[in-house]
């Protein structure tokens, strides 16, 4: 469940493993956040690799079967013997922001190329940090460049 980064690598990893994967997103574009145009590249690839697709079915559920997995939405169950979840999330910058930490894009913690954030002295990593972009090397709709 989830069709973000890391739901994309683990569906790589596992079909790298010949393991079939089912990705199951509640909502009827495939990767909103993405440009359609590359977002079709990624589903062209993903049908290449022999990944399902499902759109349009919110979990309802997960239940435990007598050796497998049930997910459950309203218009179908999916059989499976491992469930990954893989939604997004926001980081937990309250306390950040509360010590008047400037904040970067999806409320994440503003830090410059060595981790430095706004304040003296202060750095800040991993989910609640923003990062710089692996290809463009910018930092997408952050207040520093």
């Amino acid at each position: 469940m989830g069709m973000g980064y890391i739901g994309l690598e683990m569906c790589e990893a596992l079909r790298a493993r010949e393991i079939e994967v089912d990705m199951v997103k509640p909502g009827l574009v495939l990767l909103p956040w993405m440009n359609s145009e590359l977002a079709a590249m990624v589903e062209e690839e993903l049908k290449a690799n022999r990944v399902a697709v499902h759109l349009s079915h919110k979990i309802e559920g997960i239940e435990e079967g007598d050796r497998r997995l049930r997910v459950v939405s309203q218009a179908r169950t999916w059989e499976c013997e491992m469930v990954l979840v893989a939604v997004g999330i926001v980081p937990n910058s309250r306390i950040a922001e509360e010590a008047g930490l400037t904040l970067g894009p999806g409320r994440s913690i503003a830090v410059d190329r060595l981790l430095r954030t706004s304040a003296d002295h202060v750095y800040a990593a991993g989910d609640c940090a923003d990062a710089y972009h692996v290809v463009t090397g910018k930092r997408p709709g952050s207040p520093w460049p």
